[in-house]
């Protein structure tokens, strides 16, 4: 996840800082299950991480860079192919760890 993360900065030129939260224990108790592509390894999820994609590979499976698939999925986000209703729904709601962000973080430093 740590090279994805390094690897995906590198789409656009903001400023950020990366926190690194290895508690599964925390993140479940402040609500955060998943974030796309991360997906906690346990239970059904144990083994999602570890399909191969092999056969694909041997039949054509191409790939596009990170940072591209960043760049297209940022235009597409904010493209006419969403309407500012379906963002918003998204963007806007309290639960979302989009939203909870800075206060998990906050929480996660002041356990530290």
């Amino acid at each position: 996840m740590s090279t994805f993360v390094k690897e995906a900065k590198k789409a656009f030129d903001v400023e950020n800082e990366f926190v690194m939260i290895d508690d599964n224990a925390f993140l479940k108790a402040h609500g955060v299950y998943y974030i796309v592509p991360w997906v906690m390894s346990e239970g059904n999820n144990a083994g999602s991480s570890l399909t191969s994609n092999l056969h694909s590979i041997n039949h054509g499976l191409t790939y596009t860079s990170l940072v591209q698939t960043m760049k297209d999925t940022h235009n597409w986000w904010y493209s006419d192919a969403l309407t500012e209703e379906r963002r918003q729904k998204f963007e806007g709601n309290p639960k979302a760890v989009l939203n909870r962000e800075a206060a998990i973080i906050e929480a996660w430093k002041k356990k530290g």
